[in-house]
């Protein structure tokens, strides 16, 4: 199988043409015309990444967040973006970003992270399709909910408004999609979960009665890593699929 092939699969499971416009996604190094001997899955495109997946033989990484985001005028190898290039290019690694067009898929990001809580009755807005809107099997209060995200998502995750409250409507929103707290509400969630937050629309959502709970970035979005892991196997046989899970923010 080519690189093209796997950027058609990926395009299957979330449209790359749905992505923000000021997103990257696609394949960022690299050549399409490459063989896919293995692939790695994971949430930043790092150095620590990068000697896995050599370390794997695996030639693809397929990375959530893109490595090159905006436009870029040089590539300094002593710098860190420059270095993980370098270290793509040396090792013939492709690099495939996988954005905000798998965070607004259907069962995407926020279906992922729904999923991996064991939420059910899982759906869309339509008014914003980054926020997924789910169920608790059965209530619990805010505090309660927050201990579970925190056991299922592996965080810290700090809970904001009444600790007390009763808890059945879940809203979830990928990331830094804080702003989607108004449309949880118009949803009647009772509790709103995203990566970070605002702390003007963390008050203004604790004063409207929502519970208001932040995970942190990469705990939040970790979770689509080994969801897309698992439909990339069901559409790929005989390459090795493989997850890079390391939080990159310790020392």
């Amino acid at each position: 199988m080519k690189v093209k092939k796997l950027l058609r699969i990926l395009d299957e499971f979330a449209p790359f043409d749905t992505a923000e416009d000021y997103d990257n996604v696609g394949l960022l190094v690299g050549s399409k015309e490459d063989t896919v001997n293995g692939i790695v899955v994971c949430l930043d495109c790092t150095l620590g990444a990068v000697e896995f997946a050599k370390n794997q033989g695996a030639n693809v990484i397929v990375a959530h967040h893109p490595l090159i985001f905006k436009g870029i005028n040089n590539i300094f190898t002593d710098e860190p973006k420059g270095a993980i290039i370098k270290k793509l290019l040396v090792n013939n690694i492709n690099l495939i970003a996988a954005h905000t067009n798998v965070d607004i898929a259907e069962k995407g990001t926020g279906y992922a992270i729904a999923c991996q809580l064991g939420l059910i009755d899982i759906y869309s807005s339509q008014d914003e399709p980054y926020l997924k809107i789910a169920q608790l099997e059965d209530a619990l209060d805010a505090n309660q909910l927050n201990e579970l995200v925190s056991d299922k998502l592996n965080c810290k995750s700090r809970l904001y408004g009444d600790k007390q409250k009763s808890i059945k409507t879940v809203a979830i929103a990928p990331g830094s999609a804080d702003e989607s707290y108004l449309t949880a509400i118009n949803h009647q969630a009772d509790a709103f979960i995203c990566g970070e937050a605002k702390h003007h629309n963390i008050l203004d959502a604790c004063a409207r009665g929502l519970a208001f709970i932040e995970t942190g970035h990469y705990f939040n979005e970790y979770p689509i890593v080994p969801y897309l892991s698992e439909k990339l196997a069901e559409n790929i046989d005989s390459i090795p699929i493989t997850i890079y899970n390391d939080y990159p923010f310790t020392a």
